[in-house]
């Protein structure tokens, strides 16, 4: 085994390194098929033609997906949307399906309408020329990484649906915490907050515009803790055209749902103005913020379902409805330890969200060197 040393690795056309770059050609669909039937973006279908035999890498050629990879084995059909690559005999298919995963297909697209990735444009790319012992060898490793984020994402995805269940438990009084009280009872929505919309200044006027203030769209009300925005008003702004939420206001979208697909409901941190597409909820005496915040997520398919076809096919939430949403409200000292217990939860994912992006910029720069022949992974003969 052998340094690659800081040299770059030498390189072949991708053409020079595989049996053949071609599109699929089945048209065919078959409800009752034996074999599976791919698409750009995964298996579409069963149909009993079979066009292919054993493991291809299959890039998606046009439209939004164009340029997205995955890997198939088997016998199965590809339509003609999607490119088909066959690798030599012998040559590493896990390290062809990384290569190219690596190579942002997706940045070579072309075309003012619709993205498009050619047969041509592949062929012609630059693929490490290595011996297929060096291939397993660096597929190996990657798999590797890839295991690790693999596993990090599921018990993302576990706590995630632990805070889910806690959601639907707690804030609704089905289960009640340890040293907590039953006691409590539904109140409507309207009775425990006062409402008021928002709105956009003048966008040419320079002095409503550029301060210190964050102003809150559907764009910035992605979380459910807001504090910041990519646009900011002055006071002044404020003033002519929007309002100023205070901290601990509960901000829901009311335009838009319908487009998103999701409830967008968050507590401003700090005092925010907001559009007219977002309302500001304060809650009164005896419901806490968080605690509002975490009852009306634990109810966001309630929510969704308020969301009306009008406002230009993008829905709009029916505010008297929403009013009328009953919420159950336990005395301020089991709120506190409701916002707690989901807190430590809503602590613990973030904290391995940011050990799974530390993981995916690992295996980048892992790739990178991998690649590029600046690691130690490639057999002596792979190298001059």
């Amino acid at each position: 085994m052998a340094s690659g040393g800081t040299q770059s690795m030498p390189t072949r056309p991708l053409s020079t390194a595989v049996a053949s770059v071609a599109s699929g050609k089945t048209a065919r669909r078959d409800t009752n098929g034996r074999y599976p039937l791919y698409g750009s973006t995964g298996q579409i279908g069963r149909t009993n033609q079979v066009e292919f035999t054993g493991p291809s890498i299959l890039v998606a050629r046009v439209g939004a997906n164009a340029g997205s990879v995955y890997r198939v084995d088997g016998h199965y059909g590809v339509t003609d949307n999607t490119l088909v690559i066959r690798p030599e005999p012998g040559q590493s298919v896990e390290f062809l399906d990384e290569f190219l995963r690596h190579a942002n297909l997706n940045q070579m697209v072309y075309g003012s309408g619709q993205p498009l990735v050619t047969g041509t444009m592949l062929k012609r790319l630059q693929i490490p020329n290595l011996l297929p012992e060096s291939q397993r060898r660096i597929a190996s490793a990657l798999r590797e990484a890839n295991d690790l984020i693999s596993a990090l994402e599921r018990m993302i995805a576990k706590k995630r649906a632990i805070k889910r269940g806690m959601l639907q438990q707690l804030l609704t009084g089905k289960t009640t915490l340890r040293g907590s009280s039953a006691s409590g009872g539904d109140a409507v929505l309207g009775s425990i907050t006062t409402w008021f919309s928002g709105g956009t200044p003048d966008r040419n006027n320079p002095t409503y515009w550029g301060g210190t203030i964050p102003w809150i769209s559907a764009a910035t009300l992605k979380r459910s803790r807001v504090h910041d925005s990519d646009q900011h008003l002055t006071e002044a702004g404020v003033r002519a055209g929007s309002k100023l939420a205070p901290a601990g206001a509960t901000l829901v979208l009311v335009r838009g749902m319908a487009l998103h697909r999701e409830a967008r409901i968050g507590m401003a941190t700090r005092p925010v103005s907001f559009n007219q597409d977002v309302k500001a909820l304060i809650p009164k005496p005896g419901v806490l913020p968080e605690y509002l915040v975490y009852a009306l997520q634990a109810r966001s398919t309630q929510v969704l379902d308020l969301v009306s076809s009008a406002g230009s096919g993008t829905g709009v939430l029916d505010t008297q409805l929403l009013q009328r949403l009953p919420i159950w409200v336990p005395d301020e000292t089991t709120q506190r330890k409701i916002i707690a217990a989901i807190e430590a939860v809503d602590r613990n994912v973030e904290a391995l969200d940011r050990l799974l992006v530390k993981r995916r910029a690992t295996k980048q720069g892992m790739t990178q060197q991998l690649m590029t022949g600046r690691s130690h992974l490639l057999v002596k003969e792979d190298v001059a």
